[in-house]
């Protein structure tokens, strides 16, 4: 029972975090977009997508074929890449 428990916590703590990382990632989008720089607002603003646990766990249920973890960190490193490759232009 205890290890339900911080099992839990454990998740619960995960999402704060993840929604904490998620957020500076929207704000930034939105101010990049401001600034008439597009495609890097686009990109990250969809990495704030990707961070958000009430838009990555439903799809997490729905695919099990490998871990999506390994798989997010791939895509939003891709991102951020991305991301700078688009600044520096």
């Amino acid at each position: 029972m205890v290890d339900k428990m911080n099992e839990r916590r454990n998740e619960i703590l995960i999402k704060i975090i993840r929604y904490a990382i998620a957020v500076p990632f929207f704000s930034g989008g939105i101010v990049f977009i401001s600034q008439e720089k597009i495609l890097p607002g686009i990109l990250s603003i969809l990495i704030g997508i990707i961070l958000t646990p009430a838009i990555e766990d439903p799809i997490e249920s729905k695919l099990n074929f490998l871990s999506l973890s390994f798989l997010r960190f791939i895509v939003i490193l891709l991102l951020l890449m991305a991301i700078s490759a688009t600044l520096s232009l």
